[in-house]
C-alpha cells in the first residue's frame, strides 16, 4: 500500500508544480530581463548594454505614460510588442517581433511546439502590465 501513496503523491507534486512554472513564463518582470532589458535597460530607460550596437537608440519605456500625455498607451505598446502586423507609417523595424516567439507553447511538444495565440496574449499583457509599474 505505501508504494501507491508514494507514486500518488509524486504525481500531485509534479502536478502542483507545473502551474507555478507556468506562472513564471507570464511573469512580465521576468519576461522583461529576459526579452527586454538587453536593449531597453533594466530600468526601461533604453540604456542596456545591446543599445550602443543598434542603428538606433531604443526608446525609453519608463516613460510612455508621460510621452503620451499621462496616459499608458496600451493598445499601442501591445501592437510595437506582438509586431506581427507591420505599419509602413512606424518605418523600418529593428526590435525582434515578439508575437512569433510568444505564440510557441513547447510545454506542448519536444521538438514542435503548439502555436496558441491565447498564450501569445497573456504573455504581452503581463510584459504590458509590468511595463505600466515602471512608469516614472
Amino acid at each position: 500500500m505505501k508504494r501507491p501513496l508514494a507514486w500518488a503523491l509524486a504525481l500531485l507534486a509534479l502536478i502542483l508544480h507545473i502551474p507555478a512554472g507556468a506562472q513564471d513564463v507570464l511573469s512580465g518582470k521576468k519576461m522583461y530581463g529576459g526579452y527586454c532589458a538587453s536593449c531597453h535597460g533594466a530600468d526601461g530607460k533604453g540604456n542596456g548594454w545591446m543599445a550602443k550596437h543598434l542603428s538606433r537608440r531604443p526608446p525609453p519605456l519608463a516613460s510612455l505614460a508621460r510621452d503620451y500625455g499621462g496616459a499608458f498607451p496600451v493598445e499601442l505598446v501591445r501592437h510595437v510588442i506582438d509586431g506581427r502586423r507591420q505599419v509602413d507609417l512606424h518605418g523600418p523595424r529593428e526590435m525582434p517581433i515578439w508575437g512569433f516567439v510568444f505564440q510557441e507553447d513547447f510545454a506542448q511538444g519536444y521538438m514542435r511546439p503548439k502555436l496558441d495565440e491565447a498564450l501569445a496574449r497573456q504573455r504581452i499583457d503581463a510584459l504590458i502590465d509590468y511595463l505600466k509599474q515602471i512608469q516614472e
